[in-house]
């Protein structure tokens, strides 16, 4: 993959006229989600972080085909890692790309190249806010009383 120097911001021609909700950028891809609830991933394929089942890299956004048919409301991109999660609008958190050390959440440390459920992760729903989060140490998440579990 090039690496062009770009001096000032430009427009992403390939996404022109989609409306994008969110923008989320890792050391070596990125992702956006459009209004319409698509997710789109570009950059560094390697481990599957882009998620379209393959490890090839990819110069322009490309629709995460997997998750048709999910609205996807928010995405995260591991910085400096190789993982990617989303949330769709149902609350399941899907996560794809290298798991080492338990980063997608799901124990233990298999990578995967097309997301995955994370279907347990809010099995036990109460009026508690989650905040969920990424770390070198994998999948974390804190209360609205700032409890770390």
């Amino acid at each position: 993959m090039a690496h062009l120097p770009c001096d000032r911001p430009r427009v992403i021609e390939s996404l022109r006229g989609i409306e994008v909700v969110d923008v989320a950028a890792g050391g070596a891809h990125s992702a956006c989600v459009t209004a319409a609830g698509d997710l789109y991933t570009w950059g560094k394929g390697r481990y599957g972080r882009l998620g379209h089942s393959d490890s090839e890299d990819q110069l322009k956004p490309k629709l995460v085909e997997v998750l048709q048919g999910h609205r996807v409301v928010d995405v995260a991109c591991g910085s400096g890692d190789a993982q990617t999660l989303c949330l769709t609008e149902d609350d399941t958190v899907w996560s794809w790309g290298d798991g080492d050390y338990g980063k997608l959440g799901r124990g233990g440390s298999d990578g995967c190249k097309a997301p995955v459920k994370r279907a347990d992760l809010f099995e036990e729903k109460d009026d508690d806010l989650f905040t969920l989060f990424g770390s070198q140490s994998g999948l974390r998440d804190e209360n609205a009383a700032g409890l770390l579990s």
